[in-house]
């Protein structure tokens, strides 16, 4: 399997995937990503990620949403507008957290393995299912035995 970027592939694969709830307003946005913080899988998995900022930036609008590690115990996702729904929001976080932990970079398979496994933890078995059999659909690699993680040597 191809493990380079996968972005167009995985864009296409979430095009008919639930996004899930809407979150409305900038506190919501906050607070959603802070309560990830609590989850069992997260504590499990990623306990070096203290926190994430997230803002709903109305000027990403034309340029899309972004999800950063900045390598020191925090990162950030800029949201545009349109992408306020709950499994768009863990696509950015997912940038995040599988940086901070495989040294993932752009949509490799330790983004989309991460990816699944996040969907899962938070919006539950249908939409993870729903999401892996789109992966499998559009050819995005989330073997994650077929890619050394960047962040880990071997």
């Amino acid at each position: 399997m191809n493990c380079s970027c996968q972005q167009d592939e995985v864009y296409a694969a979430e095009n008919d995937v639930t996004p899930g709830r809407r979150i409305l307003s900038q506190e919501a946005l906050q607070q959603f990503v802070d309560d990830l913080r609590d989850t069992d899988y997260w504590q499990r998995n990623f306990p070096d990620v203290r926190s994430i900022l997230a803002i709903c930036d109305p000027r990403r609008k034309a340029r899309g949403s972004l999800g950063r590690w900045n390598g020191d115990g925090d990162g950030e996702i800029l949201m545009s507008p349109v992408h306020m729904y709950e499994r768009i929001v863990l696509h950015e976080v997912t940038h995040v957290i599988a940086c901070a932990r495989y040294g993932s970079h752009a949509h490799d398979p330790w983004f989309a393995r991460t990816y699944l496994e996040l969907v899962y933890a938070i919006m539950g078995g249908d939409v993870y299912a729903e999401l892996k059999a789109a992966f499998i659909t559009g050819g995005v690699d989330h073997d994650t035995d077929n890619a050394v993680p960047g962040g880990i040597a071997l």
